[in-house]
C-alpha cells in the first residue's frame, strides 16, 4: 500500500521544486490578458471614425450609463472615491503579497512576471472598460457639430461686449443669492445639489440633443479637499456615471460645476464644450443660484480671454467688479492660491495629457477655449 505524503510536505515539497499548484495558470492570465488586448484592438480598428462611434454611443453607451448611473444613483454616497480608496489598497496589499511570494518561491523570476501579469490583466481590463463606456464619445460626433453653436475663432470687439454683459449681470444678480452679513454667498448647499437635476430642462429644449440622457442628482464628495489639492472642482466618473462635486471649493461657483459635470452625463465629452453648456444650461433655469454662478463663471472664463487680447478694455471692466461679485472673485482666488503645489502642477500636467490623448489639442487649456462658444452663442442675443 502506498504511504501518501500529508498536504502540508506535499506543497512543501512541490514549492521547493519549482512546481505550481495550478498547473493552468497560466493558461488562465494568458487569457485574462487577451480578451481585453482583443477588444481594445477591435475599438481602434473599428470605433474610431465618427461614423462608427456615433452608433456605438447611441446603441452602447448611453444605454449602459442609464443603466449604470441608475444603479448607482441608488446609493447615497460618491462610490467614485471609495473604489479609487480600495484601489490603492489592494495596490499596496498586492505589491506586499508579491514581494512575499518572491522571497518564497523558487523560481523567483517566473513568480514576478506572473505577478507582473496579473497587474498587467486588471490595468488592461480597467482600460477596456473606460474606453467602451465613455473614450468612444470622444471621437462621435461633437455637440457643437449636433447644435450648430460655432467654435470659431472671434473679434475681439465681439469678445469685449460679451465679456461686459456677463460681468454686468453678474454684479448684477449677486444681490439675488442669500448672503452672510459680511457679504459671503451662503446658498442653501442641500437645496441647489437637489434641484440641479432640473437645470438642463429649459436649455434641452432649444438643443433636443441633450435630452435624451436621463440626469441623476450630483454627489457631495467626501474627501473634497484633497479634490482641492489636485486642482480639481469635480469630476465624472464613466465606470459608475457619477456626477462627483468638490464641496470645498468656493461654493459661489458649485452650482456651475454641478451643471458642467451634468453635461458629461448627457454623453458631452468635451471639457469645452461642457463649460458653455454649464454656462448656458445655469443661465436658463430661471433657479437665482444658478443664474448667478452660469454669470460668474461665464465672467472668469470670458475676463481671462480679453486679459490677454486687450488688457486696456479688461482693467476697464475689471473697475466693474464690486459688491457680492468682487467678494465671490477674491474668494475665488485666494482659496485657489492655497492650494499651489507641485501636486496640483502635476496633476494637473498628467490631465493635459490624457486631454491632449483623446482628441482635444488644447489639453487642459480646453477649459478657456468654450470662450469661442461664448461669444459666438451670446453676441447676437444681448
Amino acid at each position: 500500500m502506498a504511504v501518501k505524503a500529508p498536504p502540508a510536505a506535499k506543497a512543501a515539497a512541490m514549492q521547493a521544486s519549482g512546481k505550481k499548484g495550478r498547473p493552468h495558470r497560466w493558461a488562465e492570465l494568458a487569457t485574462a490578458v487577451m480578451i481585453p488586448v482583443f477588444a481594445v484592438c477591435v475599438y481602434y480598428i473599428f470605433f474610431t471614425s465618427q461614423t462608427m462611434a456615433d452608433a456605438v454611443v447611441s446603441r452602447f453607451m448611453a444605454p449602459a450609463h442609464r443603466l449604470v448611473g441608475g444603479l448607482f444613483d441608488l446609493v447615497p454616497f460618491c462610490v467614485m472615491e471609495w473604489l479609487y480608496a480600495g484601489l490603492i489598497l489592494f495596490a499596496a496589499v498586492f505589491v506586499i503579497r508579491t514581494v512575499i511570494l518572491i522571497r518564497r518561491s523558487g523560481t523567483k523570476l517566473g513568480t514576478l512576471v506572473y505577478r507582473v501579469g496579473i497587474l498587467c490583466a486588471v490595468g488592461l481590463w480597467l482600460f477596456c472598460v473606460y474606453l467602451w463606456m465613455w473614450g468612444v464619445s470622444y471621437n462621435s460626433t461633437s455637440f457643437s457639430e449636433r447644435s450648430g453653436v460655432s467654435n470659431g475663432p472671434v473679434e475681439t470687439d465681439d469678445l469685449y461686449r460679451v465679456t461686459e454683459y456677463f460681468v454686468k449681470n453678474a454684479a448684477a444678480h449677486a444681490n439675488d443669492v442669500p448672503r452672510l452679513s459680511d457679504g459671503t454667498f451662503a446658498a442653501d448647499e442641500d437645496r441647489y445639489f437637489a434641484r440641479s437635476v432640473l437645470v438642463y430642462n429649459r436649455l434641452s429644449e432649444e438643443f433636443p440633443t441633450l435630452s435624451g440622457t436621463v440626469s441623476r442628482a450630483p454627489k457631495k464628495i467626501f474627501f473634497s479637499k484633497i479634490m482641492s489639492y489636485m486642482g480639481f472642482t469635480g469630476i465624472y466618473f464613466p465606470f459608475t456615471c457619477e456626477a462627483c462635486i468638490n464641496v470645498d471649493s468656493p461654493p459661489c461657483l458649485v452650482p456651475a460645476t454641478i451643471a458642467h459635470e451634468l453635461a458629461h452625463q448627457k454623453n458631452v465629452s468635451s471639457e469645452q464644450e461642457a463649460n458653455f453648456l454649464s454656462v448656458a444650461a445655469c443661465l436658463s433655469s430661471g433657479d437665482d443660484v444658478f443664474v448667478y454662478s452660469g454669470y460668474l463663471s461665464g465672467s472668469i472664463y470670458l475676463m481671462n480671454a480679453l486679459y490677454l487680447a486687450d488688457y486696456d478694455r479688461w482693467a476697464q471692466l475689471y473697475d466693474e467688479i464690486q459688491g457680492g461679485m468682487l467678494t465671490d472673485w477674491n474668494e475665488n482666488n485666494e482659496y485657489w492660491k492655497r492650494f499651489e503645489s507641485p501636486i496640483t502642477d502635476s496633476s494637473a500636467a498628467v490631465y493635459d495629457t490624457f486631454l491632449k490623448a483623446n482628441g482635444q489639442e488644447k489639453g487642459i487649456a480646453s477649459y478657456g477655449a468654450c470662450v469661442d462658444m461664448l461669444v459666438n452663442y451670446y453676441k447676437d442675443r444681448i
